[in-house]
């Protein structure tokens, strides 16, 4: 899986913010970016919460 990570300043949430990106696979070969983001200053519940994302995660079917 690839991950874009990255660290921003935020003044509506006024500080700095964590985002993580991963890239995920479905099984039809579609590629899907999920996102989590928080305080930049807790980074373990930034991972746990894509962690969540990444496992109950079920891709929509074609239109």
């Amino acid at each position: 899986m690839t991950e874009l990570l990255c660290t921003l300043r935020s003044a509506k949430r006024q500080g700095r913010r964590r985002g993580i990106e991963p890239i995920t696979v479905a099984p039809d070969g579609r590629r899907w970016a999920l996102l989590a983001a928080g305080p930049a200053a807790d980074g373990a519940a930034v991972r746990a919460n894509l962690t969540a994302v990444v496992e109950s995660f079920r891709p929509a079917g074609p239109d």
